[in-house]
């Protein structure tokens, strides 16, 4: 079924994600921390200063970025002595003219709208400059929910199972939780999907949307370099893609030229920077010995089923993807490959950080499964599939799902709750007996071998259920 002819149904999947991310973020949001302020801080310095040196915009107590009071910097001395960011430009670089207008915006509405007005509100120039980033950030979440929509709709042919899927995996965590901030993950998510789906769903000319497709895997590079596991995935989808194209030639030069065009510009920015080609004075091993093997075991398990960060924990709807992989390895080995590739590059990598960064895997001051969101709607696409021969949902589907949608209203309601301090105890209490991977534990890895050994039950019971359908 083709996803144009479903128009109704796309803006009506944009305005009720719109409507139910922006209303979260009208009642207690928790924001302009972490690493917000900092790339807020970059997308200054490119569209009012025309450089990346950040040592006067710290130093400006005038800039409306956190009422001039950023004590944190995130940067280093860099070439010629200047002080640049250690994040990646891609994203502020995108919002720059964005950002500028906000930027003024705010300012001007600060001192024009009436004093009792802003007090009613809890608004002042910061406020309302996170505010429109905000709005932003809730834009994009909703085009990546139209983006699951289409994907669903050509895997599946069900318009109402897409439709109430996508806005299912858009409206709940990780993707919910960082749907409204200026962070890396919800831009990097909706690119990752929108590359996919040039490569998979688009009907425009081949060497057109295989060059939009490389523009854009190049450019999650460019985001942040953690994107490297997905922006690898997508070239491997790419290149098997290019085997039954129609025009393979040319469509190979477009991708390579798009690609090779974001890879050279990132590659000017860091020599730039730091006089290297691909990383950063930030980017150094930090364990050893058996802590580096303690911090890979507290990853594997942590990433899905800690407390505090867990996926498995905040997005049980996940669970769904594990007997899915094993029903698309039934239906088509090439669509299981696509989908899992992004999630298992990116999970290995977090993973393996302890062979060559200093980074944690909680992404430290920020929401649940930060890591992972760029590639979590490969799951949700994985999962559909598991769904859509499905003659009726049976009661485990309908508690796992009504788990899920319970979260999601919790959260709405609490989303400070999504926020966790590191130190090893959920912000929220209902979370606390689950394993808590901060350290290393024997606590920990019992408890994670049971709730391993009770997905696995349930991933045999959904692919008993899925064979029963197959039968009927």
């Amino acid at each position: 079924m083709d996803p144009e002819k479903a128009p109704v149904n796309r803006r009506l999947l944009f305005i009720l994600t719109f409507l139910f991310i922006w209303t979260l973020t009208t009642h207690s949001k928790t924001s302009g921390d972490g690493d917000e302020p900092h790339y807020m801080m970059i997308a200054h310095s490119l569209i009012f200063d025309r450089d990346l040196d950040l040592s006067n915009n710290y130093a400006d107590k005038s800039i409306v970025i956190s009422d001039g009071n950023l004590e944190e910097r995130h940067g280093m001395p860099g070439r010629g002595g200047r002080f640049y960011p250690t994040h990646d430009p891609g994203m502020p670089l995108l919002f720059a003219p964005y950002y500028g207008a906000a930027y003024l915006l705010s300012a001007r509405l600060a001192e024009g709208l009436p004093e009792g007005l802003l007090r009613a509100s809890k608004l002042n120039r910061w406020g309302l400059l996170r505010a429109f980033m905000s709005m932003a950030m809730i834009g994009l979440s909703g085009l990546l929910a139209v983006q699951i929509f289409d994907l669903c709709l050509h895997f599946t042919g069900k318009k109402e199972l897409s439709f109430y899927w996508a806005l299912l995996t858009v409206c709940s965590p990780p993707i919910l939780s960082f749907s409204y901030l200026f962070f890396t993950e919800l831009l990097s998510a909706l690119l990752a999907v929108y590359s996919y789906r040039k490569l998979t769903l688009d009907d425009s000319p081949e060497p057109r949307r295989f060059a939009a497709a490389g523009f854009w895997t190049s450019f999650l590079f460019f985001i942040h370099v953690k994107n490297i596991g997905i922006v690898i995935a997508l070239a491997v989808i790419a290149l098997y893609r290019l085997r039954s194209a129609k025009d393979a030639a040319r469509s190979a030069w477009a991708w390579l030229a798009a690609f090779g065009l974001v890879l050279a510009l990132r590659t000017a920015v860091n020599y730039g920077m730091w006089g290297t080609l691909l990383s950063a004075p930030q980017t150094h091993a930090a364990f050893n010995g058996w802590s580096v093997w303690s911090q890979m075991v507290c990853r594997v398990f942590g990433l899905l089923l800690d407390q505090e960060a867990g996926l498995f924990v905040y997005g049980p709807m996940y669970v769904l993807a594990l007997p899915a992989f094993y029903v698309l390895w039934r239906s088509s080995k090439a669509r299981f490959a696509e989908l899992l590739l992004p999630f298992a590059l990116t999970y290995g990598l977090i993973v393996s950080f302890p062979l060559w960064t200093w980074h944690g895997w909680t992404g430290f001051w920020s929401p649940a499964c930060r890591y992972l969101v760029p590639a979590v709607p490969f799951l949700s696409l994985a999962a559909v599939f598991l769904l859509k021969d499905l003659a009726r949902a049976p009661l485990a589907l309908k508690s796992l799902l009504g788990l899920q949608v319970l979260l999601d209203f919790f959260f709405w309601q609490f989303p400070k709750l999504l926020w966790n301090d590191g130190d090893g105890i959920a912000a929220f209490a209902a979370f606390r007996f689950l394993p808590s991977w901060n350290g290393f534990s024997l606590r920990s890895l019992f408890l994670s071998g049971v709730l391993a050994a009770l997905l696995a039950a349930g991933s045999m019971l959904f692919i008993r259920i899925d064979k029963i359908g197959d039968n009927c």
